[in-house]
C-alpha cells in the first residue's frame, strides 16, 4: 500500500468520525437531556389540595372543562357550577402528579403535531392543554397517548421539548363526563303508589304493604288485563339508582307544554317526589319537588314502633313466674338492652317523623332549581300510558 494510499485511508477515517460524533450529539439521547426521571409538574404531589382549577383547553383556545374548587366541593363551570365527580378529578389530578418524564422526544416545534402537542391556539391543534391553578400551577400540553410506550406524549407549554411521560394523561373534553351523576336512590320495596299523569289522563300503580312482590293497575279496565304481573314493577322502580346523561338550570329550558308529563311518587314512610317531565329542543327533562305526607309519616312512624317492641320482646320473652332465682338473674343478664321504641314510644316516632322531614329537604336543597335530562330507558317509564301496560282480558 502507498503513502499516498494510506494518508486518503487516514483523512476519510478522521471524517467519518466527525460526522459520527455530530449526528450521535445532534440526536439528543435521554441521558443528555435535562430532566429525565423527574416529575411533569414538579410539587403537586404534595398539593393536590391546594388545587383551586382543573381546565381543559382544547384547539383554538377553547376551554371546554373548567373544574373551580369551592369549599370542599367542585363544580363544572360549563354547567352552571353543578357538582362535579370528585373521584374523577382527584383520579386526573393523581395522574398528573404521580407522572414523570420517561424520555425526551423532538425540540422541533415542526414536529409537534405528529404527536399532537402542537399549540392549541392553533384552530387544527389535536391535543388539549391542562392548566392547573392553585398553590402549584402548570400548563401542559398533552398529545396522544402510546400504548406501546406505556404514556403519553406531552410538552409543557412554555417549552419547545416534548417527552414521553408515565400514565394516560389525556384529559375528558365532555363536560358531561365530569358531573356527578347520582340522582336518588330509593327502592322500590319502599313505595307504596305512583301517580302517572299526561294531560287529562290518569293511573296508577300500587301495592297494599311492602311485602307484596308486584304492583297493581288503578284502575283496571274492564275487558283489559296486565300484559304480565310485572308489567307496573318497573315504574315503581323510576327512583332506584336513578342517575342523569346532562342537567341545566331549570329556568334556562324552554318546555313544550304539550309534553308534560307528572309522575308522583309515594312512600310507605310518608316521602312523596312528584317529577315533572317535558321535552325541550329534542331532550327529555325532568325537575323534582320532594315533599311530606303527615298523615303517612306518622302512621309509618306508629307502626315501626309496635313492631320494634314486638321484636324486643320476641328476643327477650318473660320469665315464668316459678322460674328459680339463680336461672332467672342469668336471663336477665343476657337480655338485650330495651330500644327507644320501648322506652320512650314519643321520641322514636318523633325521630322517624324527623327522619323522613330531613330526607325531603335535602333532595330540595340538591335538585331543586335544575332540570336533568335522564336515560331514555328510564323516561320511559313516566312517559307510559295506561294502555302500553294492558292486553285484552281473555
Amino acid at each position: 500500500m502507498t503513502r499516498h494510499t494510506l494518508v486518503k485511508l487516514a483523512v476519510g477515517t478522521a471524517v467519518a468520525v466527525v460526522l459520527a460524533l455530530w449526528a450521535s450529539s445532534s440526536k439528543s439521547p435521554v441521558s443528555e437531556v435535562a430532566g429525565a426521571g423527574s416529575a411533569l409538574v414538579p410539587g403537586l404531589s404534595g398539593a393536590l389540595n391546594d388545587v383551586t382549577t382543573l381546565r381543559v383547553v382544547e384547539a383554538g383556545d377553547k376551554a371546554v372543562v373548567t373544574l373551580q374548587r369551592v369549599e370542599d366541593r367542585w363544580q363544572v363551570a360549563e354547567r352552571s357550577g353543578y357538582a362535579a365527580d370528585i373521584g374523577k378529578v382527584r383520579e386526573t389530578l393523581i395522574r398528573l402528579a404521580d407522572a414523570t418524564l420517561l424520555e425526551a422526544k423532538t425540540a422541533n416545534p415542526e414536529r409537534h403535531s405528529v404527536l399532537g402537542v402542537e399549540d392549541v391556539a392553533a384552530a387544527t391543534a389535536k391535543g388539549t392543554r391542562v392548566e392547573i391553578e392553585g398553590k402549584v400551577a402548570a400548563k401542559i400540553v398533552v398529545g396522544t397517548y402510546s400504548a406501546q410506550g406505556g404514556g403519553s406524549f406531552v410538552r409543557r407549554n412554555d417549552e419547545a421539548q416534548v417527552w414521553l411521560a408515565k400514565g394516560e394523561l389525556v384529559a375528558d373534553r365532555q363536560p358531561t363526563n365530569w358531573l356527578a351523576k347520582d340522582l336518588v336512590d330509593i327502592g322500590s320495596d319502599r313505595i307504596m303508589r305512583v301517580e302517572l299523569r299526561q294531560g287529562d289522563a290518569t293511573f296508577a300503580v300500587a301495592k297494599q304493604s311492602p311485602e307484596q312482590s308486584n304492583y297493581q293497575v288503578e284502575p283496571m279496565p274492564a275487558g283489559r288485563e296486565l300484559l304480565s304481573e310485572y308489567e307496573p314493577n318497573g315504574i315503581a322502580s323510576m327512583l332506584a339508582g336513578l342517575k342523569f346523561d346532562d342537567v341545566a338550570k331549570a329556568d334556562s329550558v324552554l318546555p313544550d307544554p304539550t309534553s308534560l308529563r307528572v309522575a308522583t311518587i309515594r312512600s310507605f314512610d310518608g316521602l312523596v317526589v312528584e317529577i315533572t317531565g317535558f321535552e325541550s329542543e329534542g331532550k327529555h327533562y325532568v325537575t323534582f319537588k320532594a315533599t311530606v305526607d303527615a298523615e303517612r309519616v306518622e302512621l309509618a312512624a306508629r307502626a315501626a314502633q309496635l313492631n320494634a317492641v314486638a321484636e324486643h320482646q320476641r328476643a327477650n320473652p318473660p320469665q315464668p313466674a316459678d322460674a328459680a332465682p339463680a336461672a332467672a338473674a342469668t336471663e336477665v343478664a343476657k337480655a338485650e338492652p330495651a330500644p327507644l321504641a320501648v322506652t320512650d314510644p314519643a321520641a322514636f316516632q318523633a325521630e322517624r317523623r324527623k327522619a323522613i322531614e330531613s330526607e325531603a329537604a335535602a333532595l330540595n336543597r340538591r335538585l331543586d332549581g335544575w332540570a336533568y335530562v335522564l336515560p331514555a330507558y328510564k323516561y320511559a317509564n313516566m312517559d307510559k300510558r295506561l294502555e302500553d301496560l294492558l292486553k285484552p282480558k281473555g
